[in-house]
This record gives C-alpha cells, sequence and structure tokens, in this order.
C-alpha cells in the first residue's frame, strides 16, 4: 500500500482493474490483525472499512438467489417472492405473489399455518440489507451471534477470477503445469502412469509432438519435443516456478496452468469435494495458491514433513480447497467432483474469526473509482473497502475553505447523515497532523480555525438556525422533503455555498429531479447506469428486469425518473392545473 499512487490502478472484488482516485498521506494510528477462516490475515486500522455479510443477509441470499451472487457487495433483497406466473408452477401457493409448494387448501406450510391461526396472510420473506460496510472495531464487537452456539457472523465472499488479457506464453499452460508437477527438472520429459495417457493426449491437442521413451509396467517417460529448449530459455531448467506471466495471464489460460498441475500433483476426496495439491517445492507452492486465488479460489496452505518408505525426506507443502468449478482434465479425478455436493456454500465464503491488537504502524487511506468502493488486499486477495469520496469533501472544506465555514451532512434520516458523520470524524482521526478541536461529539465537529461539520436529518425544522453554509451534502437526495430544500436556499445565497445531491431516483418529482431535468447549467451532471458498467452482463439486467419488473429497473438500475407505479396523472400536469396562470373554460373568474 505504500508504493500506490492516485493514477495507479488496482483491483476489485470482480477482479477488474479499479482507478485509484485519492491516497492520504502515512499516519501512525493503532492497528488490528483480523484474521480468517482460510488462515489469511490483514492488518488494518480500527477505522477501516470491510463490506461483510452478516448471518441476517447470508439467510436472505440463500433464501432468495441460493448462493452468493457475482455482484454480492451491492446486492439487495427486494422484500418480495417472484411472481407465481414468472414461475409457471400449478403446484405452488395461491398467496399472491408466494411460489412455495402447497401444503394444503391451496396454501404452502406457512400460509396455511397463519390461516388456521386467525393472522392475516402477508408474505413470508422480509427485505434484508444485504451486504454492510462496518469498521474493523464494529466488526471485532459483533464477530459471534448466539448465546449457547457461537456462530461465525461475518463474512466475505472470494474474489470473482481476475479479469486480466490473454498472455503470449512460452509453453502451453497445460503443458507447464504437468511438467512442474512430474517433469525432470532438467529435461522436457513427463513421467506419469500408463493408466494416465490422457495426460498425453491432452498435451498433443495444444500441438505438441510427444513421444515414448522408457516404459515400465505401469508407468511411462514422455518426451516433448522442443520443450526443454523452451524451458531453458524461459530460465526453467533445475529452476522450477510458475513464472509471473503466468499468473497475469487470461482467467482460461490461468485455469488450464491449474488443470495441469492438480492433473498431476493434485487429488480429490468425494465424500467431502474438497482438493488438494502437493508439492515438496515452496516456491511451487507458493505459485500455486497465488494462482488459485487470482480464479476466485478460497485456499489454505499447510507445511508438514514429506516421508518416503516410511523416511523423512524434508519439508512440504499441501494447500486445500473447495472449487467452485472442476480444477481437472484427468476423467479418473473429473468423476471424483460433485460442485453441487457437500461444501457448496463454502466455496466462495471467507469467515471472520479474530480482531487482535497489533501496536501501532503506518497506515494509508485509498479512495478507487468503483461501484461497490471495494479493492483487493493482501496475498490471498481479500475484498475490502475504499475511502468515501464525499467524506473527505467534507472535511477538506470545513479545514480549507474560508473561515468559518460550515458543512452540512443531511440524509432521509440522522442514522444516515450520521455515518456520513461517522465517515468524516475517522479520516480526521488519521491525519498525521490532528487539528485542534473546540467542539467534538457524535453529530457536529468545530475547528480552532472555526469549520464546522454538522449531520441533521432532511427535515425544515432542523435546518433552521444556520445563516449560511460553504457545502451542503446531501445524501439519499430524492428522499429528502422538498421543504427542506427550501429552507436551505437563503443559507447558500448568502454563503455563496455549494449544494451536492447524491442520489437514485424516486419518481419524476422533487427538488433532486428538478435540478437533474431543469436546472440551468450551473450545475454538473453525472449519471452512471448499470450499462456503464462492463462487468454487469446484459445476462444479469435481463434477469433483475424479470424479476423486479420495468419500473423499478429503470429506476435502480438505469437511474431514470419514472412516475409512480399508482400515477392517473402525472405530478407535473397535477402542479399545471393547480396554477393560476390556467385559464378558466367558463367565465373570467378562477375559482381555486
Amino acid at each position: 500500500m505504500g508504493e500506490v499512487t492516485p493514477g495507479d490502478y488496482v483491483l476489485n472484488e470482480e477482479g477488474a482493474p479499479s482507478l485509484v482516485k485519492w491516497c492520504s498521506p502515512p499516519m501512525w494510528r493503532q492497528t488490528y490483525r483480523v484474521g480468517f477462516s482460510d488462515g489469511a490475515t490483514l492488518i488494518a486500522d480500527g477505522e477501516h472499512l470491510w463490506t461483510t455479510l452478516d448471518i441476517a443477509a447470508r439467510s436472505a441470499i440463500s433464501r432468495q438467489v441460493g448462493d452468493v451472487p457475482q455482484h454480492w457487495a451491492t446486492w439487495k433483497s427486494i422484500g418480495r417472492p417472484i411472481a407465481r406466473d414468472s414461475i409457471g408452477d400449478e403446484e405452488s401457493c395461491t398467496f399472491l405473489g408466494c411460489t412455495k409448494p402447497v401444503a394444503g387448501r391451496g396454501l404452502c406450510g406457512g400460509h396455511f399455518q397463519q390461516k388456521n391461526m386467525g393472522h392475516p396472510l402477508r408474505p413470508l420473506q422480509h427485505p434484508c440489507p444485504g451486504a454492510q460496510t462496518r469498521t474493523t472495531l464494529e466488526i471485532s464487537k459483533t464477530l459471534t451471534k448466539g448465546s449457547k452456539r457461537r456462530e461465525t457472523n461475518h463474512a466475505i465472499p472470494a474474489t470473482d477470477p481476475l479479469d486480466l488479457q490473454t498472455a503470449l506464453l512460452p509453453v502451453d499452460p497445460y503443458l507447464l503445469g504437468v511438467w512442474l508437477g512430474d517433469g525432470t527438472s532438467a529435461e522436457g520429459h513427463i513421467t506419469c502412469a500408463l493408466a494416465d495417457r490422457e495426460i498425453i493426449d491432452h498435451i498433443e491437442e495444444a500441438g505438441y509432438t510427444v513421444r515414448t521413451r522408457i516404459i515400465k509396467a505401469t508407468t511411462a517417460r514422455f518426451v516433448v519435443a522442443g520443450l526443454r529448449k523452451t524451458l531453458r530459455l524461459a530460465g526453467l531448467l533445475n529452476n522450477k516456478h510458475i513464472p509471473h506471466c503466468y499468473l497475469r495471464a487470461s482467467s482460461s489460460q490461468r485455469r488450464a496452468l491449474l488443470q495441469g498441475l492438480m492433473d498431476s500433483d493434485g487429488s480429490a476426496d468425494r465424500r467431502s469435494n474438497q482438493c488438494e495439491f502437493t508439492s515438496t517445492k515452496e516456491r511451487i507452492a507458493d505459485g500455486f495458491y497465488e494462482l488459485a486465488t487470482s480464479l476466485g479460489i478460497i485456499a489454505r496452505m499447510k507445511e508438514g514433513r514429506a516421508k518416503l518408505y516410511g523416511r523423512d525426506i524434508g519439508p512440504k507443502w499441501r494447500i486445500f480447497f473447495t472449487p467452485p468449478f472442476v480444477p481437472f482434465r484427468l476423467a479418473r479425478k473429473v468423476s471424483r467432483m460433485d460442485l453441487a455436493g457437500p461444501r457448496k456454500t463454502l466455496r466462495r465464503l471467507r469467515f471472520l474469526t479474530a480482531v487482535e491488537p497489533n501496536g501501532w504502524a503506518p497506515v494509508r487511506c485509498i479512495a478507487v473509482d468503483s461501484p461497490s468502493a471495494l479493492y483487493l488486499a493482501g496475498k490471498a486477495m481479500i475484498p475490502t473497502h475504499n475511502s468515501t469520496v464525499a467524506s473527505i469533501m467534507a472535511l477538506h472544506t470545513a479545514l480549507y475553505a474560508p473561515p468559518p465555514a460550515l458543512v452540512l451532512l443531511v440524509s432521509p434520516s440522522l442514522r444516515q447523515s450520521a455515518e456520513l458523520f461517522r465517515k468524516v470524524r475517522g479520516f480526521l482521526d488519521v491525519m498525521p497532523s490532528h487539528p485542534r478541536l473546540v467542539e467534538d461529539n457524535k453529530l457536529s465537529l468545530q475547528f480552532v480555525s472555526g469549520g464546522r461539520v454538522v449531520s441533521l436529518p432532511g427535515a425544515e425544522k432542523t435546518a433552521r438556525g444556520f445563516s449560511a453554509a460553504t457545502l451542503i451534502l446531501e445524501d439519499e437526495a430524492s428522499r429528502v422533503l422538498d421543504e427542506f430544500n427550501m429552507a436551505i436556499r437563503p443559507m447558500l445565497a448568502v454563503g455563496g455555498g455549494s449544494l451536492v445531491l447524491m442520489s437514485t431516483p424516486f419518481g419524476a418529482r422533487g427538488h433532486f429531479h428538478d435540478a437533474y431535468v431543469n436546472g440551468n447549467q450551473e450545475w454538473k451532471r453525472v449519471k452512471v447506469t448499470a450499462h456503464d458498467c462492463p462487468r454487469i452482463t446484459p445476462e444479469f439486467l435481463e434477469e433483475e428486469r424479470r424479476i423486479i419488473g420495468d419500473w423499478w429497473f429503470k429506476q435502480e438500475w438505469l437511474c431514470e425518473f419514472v412516475e409512480a407505479l399508482d400515477s392517473v396523472f402525472s405530478f407535473e400536469l397535477i402542479m399545471k392545473a393547480m396554477s393560476d396562470e390556467v385559464q378558466p373554460l367558463f367565465g373570467g373568474v378562477f375559482v381555486g
């Protein structure tokens, strides 16, 4: 992290590059060692942000999706089951919207019980907030849940396979994987069982000429034409390792390399569906761990002792993982895999197991250009959170704008604005030379210079009493009452301040809609739809449209200002009908 600068690129949780927009200077902070279920650890300060799935979010995903969705960081429960007619199941519950099988009297078990108890029928599924962003200290207080059986509360899904370009490689990746596992270090020879002749077939399919050198009872040594020279030029003869260019090749190339390694030195447990790779060379084991992680695999590496006929011959490294795809080409090993079998839910989830003090150390914060605000950190490529640009803007204005600067943080509720204020407070804490404060509480702070940051709910009465504002940040502005907007206009005029509105549209009405659609050229408009994000596939969007309907889809994913579902007349038409400028049809008197 110490070498990252603005303009660099890091990888986000979907494996795609994200631009680094801002970096803080190094700051001395109390740090914590965060431990994960796969043995990985990361060092972070107490205010570092993590986006996690708690038990409630994982339960909602299990009910509504079945497995961790691709865009898990931004997934939200719609709070409604899929419509019955979209399923086409005539035996489903007759309660509107329920797709559960009938248990009795045309109702599913849950609705049948509601009716028998005399309760009004209601949906069985309830909205869930999905993934939530939390600080290290907040996670430390909620690591487990339950009074008797302490269940791990927080989980972070593994990254998607890194989305990298196809590389020009000296050796076919599958062949290299097989040679690293069962090849002769000083030659282009491969030794394998005669029963596994299929491996040689795959090498020949890649365009190589292979001849048999030595045949024994159950094994044979094969010579790949031209391989020794290529390995020597690549610096691999008597130096077995995975070159860096292979670790940053395309997803298909990296998967082929993994399959070659697993066909030669890998195994699978049919009962647990867990795979294992073993090597007596630490450099190969380290390379395999990074290779597997780059493909979205959560792996765990252990060191042990290798024995041959009961004799200790040195160290060995074992890497265990439950893959989300078949990591073999060899048919006898493929037959041992069942992707729908045991441990299915563990393939993508990495659980947070410990948060322990780690002393004081220099740390940095970065802001990345990613829809989810996540980037990958550490050898295990764990998705973690970046800084919030709006919070940085608020703190910078309060500190450096001409005094007395006033920054108002506004959201529909006090809880939401307090969350934005908490982030501002977190950035203040990590500044190397902490500015002096004359006021510091849960909802506001004031510097010696006179600059202030105040968090408010978006209600008219809360805005009264402030004479001028340098900057007003409205989060979820489409849901902030218009009366509040009318109340703050005078203070913007007096202070010559700026207003920043941030929101997803919520109907074709309100001050956010008016500013975006009808505002003058003084407004700078930024619109980002789902189609602007190359990581969101057309298939995913089409499924979303089918599930939530066109109205919600246009609003949530296309950022369109659409009329309410139950509107007979548009909001603008109603307002025009109430205007004094409309001339009456009969007579000259307007009756209001």
